[in-house]
């Protein structure tokens, strides 16, 4: 809390960040835990009810995973009895779909590490200004502690502008990372369920 005085104003804003930050990645953490499945084992399932003449149980299979990459493969299991290209057409429509799923709240985690270093620099040139103004009414010598306190507020504000940015970034970075790759997995996937229909 000493902190937060000495900072002065803009480390309200920091701490918001900062908690945001932290309830993004979790949230996302742990809709990606839940939206993740042994794929493997969905499209060995998938493969054998196909093969088997078993279109229906593999919409079902689909319908009960009820994961992102379950709703996209669906959306091909559905056309199978239209050409390849209608059914590509199909997947990549829900792949659409999906996406803004996956990526909720991920931009608003990257705005957070690149505005809190900005804040922190804005406190910065306020806890200089504070301290330009003691020296211009009361010269240096004559209230040191008014002065230190400017100086103070200043570097306070620009270390959590940091401190806030330089995890939020990582975080971030993290984020993209695990989505790309979730994405990847599902365009191979699509394409091997279309490979099964087109075999149909």
């Amino acid at each position: 809390m000493e902190l937060l005085a000495k900072g002065g104003f803009f480390m309200f804003p920091l701490v918001v960040c900062s908690v945001l930050a932290l309830a993004i990645f979790v949230e996302r953490l742990l809709y990606l835990k839940r939206t993740r499945i042994d794929s493997e084992s969905l499209m060995t399932r998938i493969r054998e009810v196909i093969e088997a003449g078993k279109v229906e149980l593999a919409i079902h299979t689909c319908k009960r995973a009820d994961t992102p990459l379950s709703r996209i493969l669906l959306a091909g299991i559905k056309n199978f009895n239209k050409d390849s290209e209608t059914i590509k057409a199909s997947i990549e429509q829900a792949s659409l779909e999906e996406l803004p799923d996956l990526e909720k709240f991920v931009p608003a985690l990257g705005t957070i590490a690149q505005i809190a270093p900005l804040i922190g620099f804005l406190g910065t040139v306020t806890g200089m200004i504070k301290s330009f103004n003691v020296v211009a009414s009361q010269g240096l010598g004559n209230d040191p502690k008014a002065l230190a306190g400017g100086i103070a507020e200043a570097l306070i504000t620009t270390a959590t502008g940091l401190i806030v940015a330089i995890p939020a970034f990582v975080l971030y970075n993290y984020l993209t990372n695990t989505i790309d790759k979730f994405l990847l997995e599902i365009e191979r996937r699509s394409m091997e369920v279309v490979s099964i229909l087109d075999k149909e």
